[in-house]
């Protein structure tokens, strides 16, 4: 998965607030659910939603749209992508 895929996926974890029904919405396992999300918190170098067994609130304790995620991110997330076409570059 790319980077904007793993942000589509948290995205869709945040706005039903369950790994579980992102899974089935995106037709995804639910591992996979938790990868994405787990790499775009380390891209990131912030946690971005507070796990339970109940329920999957963002940090903010609110539901975050992608547009607030890139803004809450946008310099980690401008470096991720320079990492990333630097690095395709070099292949």
């Amino acid at each position: 998965m790319s980077l904007f895929d793993d942000m589509s996926v948290y995205t869709r974890v945040a706005e039903l607030a369950s790994f579980t029904q992102a899974a089935q919405s995106l037709e995804l396992p639910k591992a996979s659910i938790s990868t994405a999300v787990q790499r775009l918190e380390a891209t990131l170098g912030t946690r971005l939603l507070h796990r339970t067994t109940r329920r999957v609130p963002s940090v903010a304790s609110r539901r975050c749209t992608a547009v607030e995620m890139l803004a809450f991110g946008s310099s980690r997330l401008c470096a991720a992508c320079v990492k990333l076409a630097s690095s395709a570059t070099r292949v």
